[in-house]
């Protein structure tokens, strides 16, 4: 690939407005893009007039949200760290410490989602079902849980296609899970029959989707990161680089967490109607809500290269 268009170009030479909408457009395409695959959800589980299915998926949430902060942890720390390495040359510790972040991202979301089904009961009360949708909030829940480690691989995967400027790759995952999401979504729930279930299963497929297409780009096309599969370990000194901006990463989810907990326990009082209105309202005005987080995660690589460099 020619150095004028190469993705370490956007990162290196290039004039800042290029390097703007590089990064930052289809980061920003990508995430809104990402909104419909919630409105999607909520779609179809809406042909079956159950309000209780509704509300189910509504208080579920903060369960995707929770995978998607721990898979964070790995991908922006380990992402960040990354194009640091890259700015300095050190291509090679940038393949280690990828290769740590992706075995990183698979064993935590197996322990945690292990550890989640144990006491899956306590945490549907805690996410706010009551009587009415205990059942669906339950078989959401151990659903999303029993494929959690692939929602946390996919959101760390992102991140590292991310690390080395591929903002188009990063955008295109985003868009093979959403079109997945769109076939998946009305065979399972509504073909299948398997309602609330359905969804889960279509959400944690669609993730396969993209977490294959971006482990394919890394091992295959990317232009720093190629052979990472081959490395696992890193030094106790390189795991702390990872884990102190990760572990921001997952703070600064832990608020968003505790705020819709909070919600979710407040509304279920007025009834399920009540959860799923506001359920689907909440994913509308994701929208611009995402087109300020794909200019934010955009320009992450850049700032982070230049700091190095």
């Amino acid at each position: 690939m020619s150095k004028k268009f190469s993705d370490q170009y956007y990162l290196e030479e290039a004039p800042i407005k290029k390097t703007i909408a590089h990064l930052s457009i289809p980061m920003m395409i990508g995430m809104s893009v990402g909104t419909i695959y919630n409105v999607i959800n909520a779609y179809f589980i809406g042909l079956l007039h159950n309000t209780s299915m509704l509300s189910a998926i509504t208080l579920g949430l903060p369960i995707f949200t929770v995978l998607m902060a721990i898979g964070n942890i790995f991908g922006v720390g380990g992402g960040t760290f990354i194009t640091r390495l890259i700015g300095q040359k050190d291509t090679e510790k940038a393949r280690r410490v990828a290769g740590y972040t992706f075995y990183g991202s698979i064993i935590a979301g197996i322990l945690i989602s292990l550890l989640a089904m144990l006491f899956v009961n306590p945490i549907s009360q805690l996410l706010g079902a009551d009587v009415a949708t205990f059942a669906y909030t339950k078989a959401y829940t151990m659903t999303l849980f029993a494929g959690g480690f692939i929602v946390v691989l996919n959101f760390a995967l992102e991140q590292l296609v991310r690390s080395g400027g591929a903002s188009k790759e990063s955008m295109y995952g985003i868009f093979i899970s959403t079109g997945l999401s769109l076939i998946l979504d009305p065979l399972l729930i509504l073909g299948l029959g398997w309602h609330v279930l359905g969804a889960a299963l279509a959400m944690i497929l669609a993730q396969l989707g993209s977490a294959v297409y971006y482990l394919y780009f890394l091992e295959k096309r990317s232009e720093h990161l190629q052979g990472f599969l081959k490395h696992i370990k890193i030094s106790i000194k390189d795991q702390l680089e990872v884990y102190k901006i990760g572990i921001s990463e997952l703070l600064q989810s832990a608020f968003l967490i505790v705020s819709t907990l909070l919600l979710n326990n407040f509304a279920i009082q007025y009834g399920d109607n009540v959860v799923a209105g506001f359920g689907i309202a909440l994913r509308i005005v994701q929208i611009p809500e995402f087109l300020a987080m794909g200019l934010f995660f955009g320009l992450i690589p850049f700032f982070a290269f230049n700091f190095a460099s």
